[in-house]
């Protein structure tokens, strides 16, 4: 065996000069900070060949590493023990021993058999003015035995380190005089792989990757949290897979194969959007078939207005000849009757007692003639008083009702009273009621003023309710007064609005009422269509038809924020939404606000907000009254509107706005009627006047027909009476003449009229024949349908035909409900191809607002992907598939395949040797077990047995979740922002579970994974010794026959922590029969433990930059001593106990 006797140090650490000697198992005892690492971390450098790249220094319980290297080693930066960085934190202040360094480590091995030393070591350069330390060169000697003496000059009690060419030229006569050559490096490979073939047993080669693996794990001992890692990092080793040929294949048979989805994609794309296109087809020509079907019912109803007309003409000229006819027939009765009217005048014209009574008859009528004008001036000045007070009584309360309805009543009794009373009372009763008119004058006028508010008010409830009906039916949500009236005014002026709340989300829905209660009114601000906005402005802004609490979003302010992400901190962030400029005003109006949570971010930033409502804003705090759940509209789009419901609650605010209308005209019309009599005192007076003068009216009538009366008229009468006969005989065929003549000048205007519609009608009916005719040309024009709608129109729910104005006025209802429905699914589905072509950069400019030569488009593109791009891209997908599955045989499951291979033979290796350990405690043995992981039996199945050469079947070219998990393997992608962790294809390691199976009298009954989640630190320890002690072995090569030859360094800090004296013992008698040789790093506390086994023991001492080494030998007999009272040592003492019984004292 070759066994480490001493190591040399200059200028390492705070070490300037120390040599120490070591004599088999060795420990370095000392308190935290003396330097028990430093030493051991000393003997890492040199074996490893002080690659930065492999060493780890200081390893920590917590897993970290100290942040120290070679070159603070080589600077001897130390913390003192009673020193800290003054903030009270405890925090040690590094300090630096030297500014430069010329370190030298040496290692001196000798050969238990022949006496025959080996050196090995490294020295090293470093300053404080660099960051990286110098490798000058790395040494192997064999026969040399390097002692402190041929690192330095000295002189007196001072030393130096010897300059690197001068150690050189030292060591080469040093081997020369041995009859050997020094093997020198300057890289870390070299110079390690050369060290272990000067150390491995004869014929045995040492793998430097496997050594130096094991040789670092074993100083993690006191860091393990997984057991199967541990195993597996430690025993088993990576195997390198060049995956780059089949990644190469791969990615050509992914890329065409993404082609070939994508083409099939675009194709869906293309079925789905000529679907929508086929129901935009549909609503087309369900307007063009409505359409027509108007064109037909107005031909039917022309032709039938122009036959109905050609039957009135017909019949109006037979009734103009009979009244022509008839008129013929007058004329000689008018002359015959002239003349006996001229007779019977001329002798009462000769009477003079006729004459008498003619001329006071003519006074007579004269008077009863102004007498009746004065009566009817006066019976229509009380007829509008009547009808102002019953146009005001419905509209006024108690009294001032009671008061009208009492005028009312006195005017008329008064004008019943007439005959009786004359016509003075009856002005008397003018003058009060008109007293009473104008005491209504005021509260009449304030009713028509509330009417007119009321009823502008109704109407703006209904355009509102319009408006939110009309976006509820377009998707959209229920919209408030002002935005609701504005969309429905906007809408009858051509110009569509969406509200910015049915174009946005909020991703996180804890967030919602918050933010909905923040953006309050401007949730339901309106985006109109590009170039529409001033328009908008124009109509909401209308003197006496302003709309109140309507926002129009304003793009030219938002040029700036359109497309800018806002900060994830952001409240902003968390709107969303596929309209640019809607996100954009929404952004604009949260600004920089932050999402925040506590009391503190509140206090210190200005703008703030949480997610229960609290605001920080303007220089304060607030608390938002959160909007109710019912009332959040942001992303509720897409419910489909209950109709009826939207239908009865239109109804009722129209119902509301025509009452409230009627209401306003009757008080408008209550009010002209007050207006029309005029000021009070002015028709008070005028009252006053026309009733006296009827008075002196009636009474000068009354006088005139007693004069009349008292005339003698005897034969007179006789007279008048046969004139009055003759009168009323030509009076009567005069009235004749007159109607004939009437009735021959409208049925002259009635035939002339009949003629003029009816001339009209062959018009309309030219007009419908042709719009018909152009009708059933149009392309979206559908004969079948039109007779189905038609079938619909033309009778009743009763079965009745119904008539032709009824029928036009359903279909043209119809219509505009499916010009509407079409335009929607136009405006729906254009947008959609827009997408698409944009999606695939295809150069499409007319199709883009023509939805019929988008479908020709969409039909002759899909069919060209079809006929040619698949045919073309599915052969080669199929042969790289081929290539692709060939090239992943033979460049990764092949390798796979060797790897899991040999890892199966090194660990049965490794469970020989543990099957030669004597029992620990409890009769406690270990076996190595690595079962596989479940989720990779599909994986490791098809890389063991049909991962062969010649296995078939479309690996790459199936959607399997195996063919899924290797392309993912082998293409790994990063997550968040990181690195892809290494997955079994890189690690074939990562397929199985290692563990270690604790055995009892050689029955498994635990495992070592187990028994770390329930056990105390100590006991779970000795397995995780026992791998790492038969893994070193095995990279040693210990393990095979001749293996006794080479040497077996174990390195161990805080070796056997928190491990009771037995379970060390034996660990350590377990390593010891390894042939390996310990050097541990342990506190003070834990020298009786370490002493039972340990040959050397160093006291380590450190003040400051002063560090001391005090050592001493332990002798087999001391060994025995430490043991004696350990019963796994002596069972006899267990056995004597048990003889004592319990109550004997412990001592006896």
């Amino acid at each position: 065996m070759k066994r480490l006797e001493r190591m040399v140090l200059v200028q390492f650490f705070v070490c300037d000069a120390e040599e120490l000697s070591f004599s088999g198992h060795t420990a370095l005892l000392g308190p935290n900070g003396t330097g028990k690492t430093a030493l051991l971390d000393a003997i890492q450098i040199v074996m490893l060949g002080a690659d930065s790249r492999r060493i780890k220094f200081n390893a920590k319980k917590s897993g970290t590493s100290d942040r120290r290297d070679i070159r603070d080693y080589c600077l001897g930066y130390f913390k003192p023990r009673d020193d800290s960085d003054g903030t009270g934190s405890g925090t040690q202040i590094a300090r630096r021993k030297r500014d430069t360094s010329l370190t030298y480590i040496s290692l001196v091995f000798r050969d238990d058999e022949t006496g025959e030393a080996l050196s090995a070591g490294v020295c090293l350069s470093a300053s404080a003015h660099e960051s990286k330390h110098r490798i000058n060169g790395l040494y192997v000697a064999r026969g040399v035995d390097l002692r402190l003496a041929d690192h330095v000059e000295s002189q007196g009690d001072e030393m130096w380190p010897l300059s690197w060419k001068e150690f050189e030229a030292r060591l080469r006569r040093l081997t020369s005089s041995k009859g050997t050559t020094p093997v020198i490096e300057d890289r870390s490979e070299q110079f390690v792989g050369e060290l272990l073939h000067v150390l491995q047993p004869r014929g045995v080669s040492i793998n430097p990757v496997e050594y130096q693996k094991a040789f670092k794990k074993s100083l993690l001992l006191n860091q393990i949290d997984n057991v199967s890692d541990f195993v597996r990092d430690f025993v088993i080793d990576e195997e390198p897979i060049d995956r780059t040929r089949a990644m190469q294949q791969i990615h050509e048979f992914r890329r065409l194969q993404t082609l070939i989805e994508d083409l099939q994609e675009r194709i869906d794309r293309l079925s789905g959007l000529q679907r929508q296109f086929q129901f935009v087809e549909r609503e087309h020509r369900k307007v063009s078939s409505l359409e027509g079907l108007v064109a037909v019912y107005q031909v039917e109803e022309a032709a039938d207005r122009a036959s109905t007309l050609e039957q009135q003409l017909a019949e109006a000229e037979a009734t103009m000849r009979q009244t022509q006819d008839r008129l013929t027939a007058l004329e000689p009765a008018l002359l015959a009757a002239d003349k006996d009217v001229e007779r019977v005048t001329q002798v009462l014209m000769q009477d003079p007692a006729a004459q008498d009574l003619q001329d006071k008859q003519s006074l007579l009528e004269e008077r009863e003639r102004s007498q009746g004008e004065r009566v009817i001036a006066l019976q229509r000045q009380v007829s509008q008083i009547q009808a102002a007070l019953h146009a005001c009584s419905g509209f006024v309360a108690d009294p001032v009702r009671a008061s009208a309805l009492a005028a009312d009543k006195q005017l008329t009794l008064a004008t019943a009273r007439v005959p009786q009373d004359g016509f003075s009372a009856l002005g008397e009763a003018a003058r009060q009621a008109l007293r009473t008119v104008s005491s209504l004058s005021e509260p009449i006028r304030t009713e028509w003023l509330r009417a007119q508010q009321e009823h502008e008010h109704a109407k703006q409830e209904y355009q509102a309710l319009s408006g939110s009906a009309e976006n509820q039916r377009a998707g959209g949500v229920a919209l408030p007064g002002g935005p609701g009236q504005a969309v429905e005014v906007l809408r009858h002026a051509g110009i569509q609005a969406r509200p910015v709340c049915d174009l946005v989300d909020i991703i996180d829905p804890e967030w919602q009422r918050a933010i909905e209660t923040y953006l309050a009114r401007n949730r339901f601000a309106l985006l109109v269509p590009a170039g529409k906005e001033d328009d908008a402005v124009r109509i909401i802004r209308r003197p006496g038809q302003r709309i109140a609490g309507v926002k129009i979003v304003q793009p030219q302010h938002l040029k700036e924020r359109i497309g800018r992400r806002p900060e994830v901190w952001s409240v902003a962030a968390l709107v969303t939404g596929t309209n640019d400029q809607a996100v954009a005003y929404l952004h604009g109006i949260l600004g920089r606000i932050r999402r925040v949570s506590t009391e503190q971010e509140l206090r210190e930033h200005s703008q703030a907000l949480t997610v229960d409502g609290l605001l920080s804003k303007s220089g304060s705090t607030e608390t938002l009254e959160l909007l109710p759940a019912d009332k959040l509209v942001v992303g509720r789009r897409g419910t489909r509107p209950d109709e009826a419901a939207l239908r009865r609650q239109l109804d009722a605010a129209g119902s509301k706005v025509s009452q409230l209308r009627t209401r306003e005209k009757a008080l408008e019309a209550a009010r002209d009627r007050i207006v029309q009599l005029g000021e009070s005192d002015e028709a008070q007076s005028a009252a006053q006047r026309l009733a006296s003068e009827a008075e002196t009216g009636r009474q000068a009538v009354a006088s005139q027909k007693r004069l009349v009366a008292g005339i003698s008229t005897a034969h007179v009468e006789a007279l008048q009476t046969e004139l009055a006969t003759q009168v009323a005989r030509r009076e009567e065929l005069r009235g004749e003449q007159r109607n004939a003549d009437a009735s021959l000048g409208a049925s002259k205007a009635h035939i002339a009229a009949t003629e003029a519609a009816l001339t009209a009608s062959w018009e309309d009916l030219e007009r419908a024949q042709a719009a018909e005719a152009a009708k059933r040309k149009d392309a979206d024009f559908d004969a079948q349908l039109v007779d189905e709608l038609r079938s619909r129109i033309d009778v009743d729910s009763t079965g009745r035909e119904r008539e032709y104005p009824t029928r036009l006025d359903l279909c043209e209802t119809q219509l505009g409900e499916a010009r509407v429905a079409a335009t929607r699914a136009t405006n729906r589905a254009l947008p959609e191809f827009g997408t698409f072509v944009d999606r695939y950069t295809y150069a499409v400019i007319e199709e883009r607002s023509d939805w019929r030569k988008a479908m020709t488009w969409m039909e002759l593109t899909k069919q060209q992907i079809i006929e040619t791009k698949l045919h073309e891209y599915q052969p080669q997908a199929d042969m790289a598939r081929q290539v692709a599955e060939q090239a992943f045989r033979k460049d990764v499951v092949f390798k796979l395949r060797e790897g899991m291979t040999r890892m199966k033979h090194n660990i049965d290796t490794l469970n020989r040797i543990l099957d030669k350990c004597p029992p620990f405690s409890h009769n406690e043995t270990y076996k190595f077990i690595f079962p596989l992981a479940e989720e990779h039996h599909k994986l490791h199945d098809y890389i063991m047995w049909t991962g062969n050469d010649d296995a078939s079947g479309a690996l790459f070219g199936d959607d399997s979740d195996l063919s899924k998990q290797i392309v993912a393997m082998l293409n790994p992608q990063p997550v968040e922002g990181r690195k892809p962790g290494k997955n079994p294809l890189e690690d074939f390691r990562l397929m199985f579970n290692f563990d270690l199976q604790i055995r009892e009298n050689g029955v498994p009954f635990s495992t070592l994974s187990k028994r770390m989640q329930s056990s105390s630190n100590g006991e779970h320890l000795t397995p995780f010794y026992v791998v790492a002690a038969a893994a070193l072995t095995h990279a040693y090569r210990m393990d095979q026959d001749d293996g006794r030859e080479g040497a077996a360094l174990m390195l161990l800090d805080e070796a056997f922590a928190a491990m009771d004296d037995q379970n060390a013992v034996a660990t350590a008698k377990f390593i010891d029969g390894l042939g390996l040789q310990m050097i541990m790093g342990a506190p003070s506390a834990d020298s009786a433990k370490l002493s039972s086994f340990t040959d050397t023991i160093y006291e380590l001492v450190r003040e400051g930059e002063v560090m001391e080494f005090h050592r001493e030998e332990l002798t087999a007999l001391g060994h025995a001593l430490l043991r004696s009272d350990m019963p796994s040592e002596h069972p006899e003492l267990v056995q004597a106990r048990l003889e004592r019984g319990p109550d004997a004292p412990v001592g006896a």
